[in-house]
């Protein structure tokens, strides 16, 4: 099982804070933006995404963190900056 607390902030390669417009990103609000688009299932897309949205930590089965992670690698929203960052947190590899 792999957990991702989503309120978790996105941050620039300095360490501050990524924003879009005057707020803050968070892990959740960008995973749930982009399982709310094209993936390659989506009803789970929609299941994830709004748990992503909602919920302060999503626990996700191997088999979900990999559709999540595929959903991630393949958007065409967000840049590496982002990415990079959801793919090391999904992994459980990103930097305290």
């Amino acid at each position: 099982m792999t957990k991702i607390q989503t309120s978790q902030k996105l941050n620039d390669f300095k360490g501050n804070p990524l924003k879009q417009g005057d707020q803050e990103m968070t892990v959740g609000d960008v995973i749930a933006i982009i399982l709310s688009g094209k993936v390659s299932n989506p009803t789970l897309g929609y299941i994830l995404g709004k748990k992503f949205a909602n919920d302060k930590e999503v626990e996700l089965k191997a088999e979900d963190a990999a559709f999540v992670k595929e959903s991630v690698e393949r958007n065409e929203m967000f840049t590496a900056i982002i990415t990079g960052q959801l793919m090391e947190i999904i992994d459980g590899k990103e930097e305290k």
